[in-house]
């Protein structure tokens, strides 16, 4: 099977950051393929795919947490250049490959939460990648990784992506520990993104899709060289809602003031008022 892969796109955030929606979207697009609920058993082995794909149901794009926990570790969730092996380059080019060639595809879509600390790992393995990042206010993100800790493990189970040094502050309280998760996060997804200049990485913010779909919608597919059928688009942005004033609803006081107190600059910097 030839590996010709063309400039895949990753989409990268924090969970709860409404990449779900945004990926969805994206993934509509014509030209591109993407993990699917029928081949993420398999990923990577076209035959076994094929067999399988009559009896695991519809083509629709998933996470693929599967696909890509297999190369998570003990620490932490980031992963840089230098931790790739041939191994694993060789086995995610041939995923990739067998999904364009299962869809009938050109072009690659991957979003998975964890990748958002992985950019120069999958640089290592797509030197001409697309990252998109998808940034979400800190106070929306951490309300809604409050509700997802309370209901799984309860609110001092640690949920979600591990950046490096997560384990330092455990032992603050679980509004600061998710102020922090977001800062970190997107701090390390910006530091690897300066390796790579603008012409392979944009961010998006979250509040900007849900205020202007069509518009963000377009210049995402501009960045990454695709373009929208006219009549698709109007289709794909027809039921998008904003539910960004959920989190001042739904956090207390004292939440917003522990979120705030840890990642308030980059909340400023990115736009956020206080």
């Amino acid at each position: 099977m030839p590996d010709a892969i063309d400039r895949p796109v990753f989409l990268v955030s924090l969970p709860r950051s409404g990449s779900w929606v945004f990926y969805r979207k994206l993934a509509r697009h014509p030209e591109l393929g993407w993990i699917s609920k029928a081949t993420r058993k398999f990923p990577a082995s076209l035959l076994l795919s094929r067999a399988l794909r009559p009896f695991r149901g519809s083509d629709v794009p998933v996470e693929g947490s599967r696909v890509w926990r297999r190369f998570s570790r003990a620490g932490d969730d980031a992963l840089e250049a230098a931790d790739l092996r041939d191994a694993d380059r060789a086995w995610v080019r041939r995923m990739v490959a067998t999904q364009l060639r299962l869809q009938g595809k050109r072009r690659f879509l991957a979003k998975y939460p964890r990748n958002a600390l992985r950019v120069g790992w999958l640089d290592a393995i797509f030197p001409d990648a697309r990252f998109v990042h998808l940034v979400r206010d800190g106070r929306a993100v951490g309300r809604s990784i409050l509700d997802r800790r309370e209901h799984h493990d309860g609110l001092d189970v640690w949920w979600g992506s591990r950046p490096p040094g997560w384990r330092e502050f455990v032992t603050r309280s679980p509004a600061e520990q998710v102020g922090l998760q977001w800062r970190l996060c997107i701090e390390h997804t910006r530091r690897a993104a300066r390796a790579l200049g603008a012409d392979r990485y944009l961010e998006v913010r979250y509040e900007d899709f849900c205020d202007a779909p069509a518009e963000v919608l377009e210049r995402t597919a501009a960045f990454c060289g695709l373009r929208w059928p006219p009549a698709l688009l109007e289709e794909l942005v027809a039921d998008v809602r904003s539910q960004n004033f959920k989190w001042r609803e739904g956090l207390a006081a004292d939440d917003i003031e522990g979120i705030e107190k840890v990642a308030g600059d980059l909340l400023r910097e990115l736009g956020y008022p206080l």
